[in-house]
């Protein structure tokens, strides 16, 4: 009974909400791991599309009964300074992140925090292209030794990567080891807590 309750709050939010945007929990095999992600539930009009036939959804269908498929929109690839930037998840953690981009072939974006402005153009237009969400994960953190900020692939940061973050940051507040980007900043960055959720673009190169 519990669970069809849930199901039936989820549901109603769907159909009701309209404009504004309902996530639900699934479990997601990344890599080789079973992960814990939010996905947006479809808005009404991905239910009764004939019904609602000029109603724009604001949700992301993924024609499937499987929470893990989600569909890829123009916006959200983008080409530009020799990468490819992909937006692949609504919100995870910084670990899943990580991992969910290694399984794709690429990692999170790099380069263009690096001093590519074209790179970071393209960065820039994925994510702005999701304007329902507020942060994108950075592959940057001090987990290992507390302020000594490091690249995932273990070379520490240079003062050129530094100026990447926002003012007053890092500062730790609370056991916060893993660099995201912030919408509200224009993509600089902050710490946050690693197990946090936050949104994935990947970087590969073209």
């Amino acid at each position: 009974m519990g669970m069809q309750v849930i199901l039936l709050q989820l549901l109603l939010c769907a159909v009701l909400a309209q404009g504004q945007i309902c996530q639900t929990s699934a479990i997601c095999m990344v890599g080789k791991i079973w992960t814990p992600m939010f996905k947006v539930v479809p808005q009404r009009s991905d239910f009764f599309p004939k019904l609602t036939s000029s109603v724009t959804s604001t949700g992301s269908s993924s024609g499937s009964t499987d929470p893990c498929v989600r569909p890829t929109t123009n916006c959200e690839v983008a080409v530009g300074g020799g990468y490819r930037y992909e937006f692949v998840s609504e919100l995870s953690t910084w670990n899943a992140a990580n991992e969910v981009c290694e399984s794709r072939g690429a990692s999170l974006p790099q380069a263009a925090f690096q001093g590519n402005s074209a790179a970071f153009s393209a960065l820039k237009s994925v994510m702005d292209c999701r304007g329902d969400y507020q942060g994108y994960w950075v592959p940057a953190s001090d987990r290992m030794n507390e302020g000594q900020w490091k690249w995932r692939s273990g070379q520490p940061l240079t003062n050129q990567d530094k100026q990447n973050w926002q003012g007053g940051q890092p500062d730790n507040s609370g056991e916060q080891d893993c660099a995201y980007a912030g919408r509200w900043s224009g993509y600089k960055w902050d710490d946050g807590d690693c197990a946090g959720f936050w949104s994935v673009v990947c970087e590969s190169n073209i």
